[in-house]
């Protein structure tokens, strides 16, 4: 299965650096290869599934995306230890924007 890009975000497949794009019920929408190759979880298996089916114990993942989305303002956070459901842990700089997206 072919992942359909959101054309708004067509450049997203060719950056180095790992992104996600989650809907307003924060169901992963996208994840650009290399999310995939960072998080060992291909596009595939997260599309349509809610972030907390992607990463375990990510209440504060989940609250600065709601942060982000109610003051319309990003968030970053260095050295952010996240976890997969595979259980591999990583600390990354997560860095959340809200963006407005068109039909996915």
């Amino acid at each position: 299965m072919v992942q359909k890009i959101p054309s708004d975000f067509i450049g997203l497949e060719h950056l180095a650096t790992a992104a996600m794009l989650l809907n307003s019920a924060h169901q992963v929408v996208y994840a650009n290869p290399s999310a995939e190759v960072l998080f060992a979880l291909s596009s595939t298996q997260i599309t349509n599934s809610h972030i907390s089916e992607v990463f375990l114990n990510c209440e504060v993942l989940q609250l600065a995306i709601e942060n982000a989305i109610k003051n319309n303002s990003p968030y970053r956070e260095h050295e952010f230890a996240i976890t997969t459901v595979r259980q591999q842990s990583f600390a990354v700089t997560c860095t959340v924007t809200p963006v407005e997206m068109g039909q996915a």
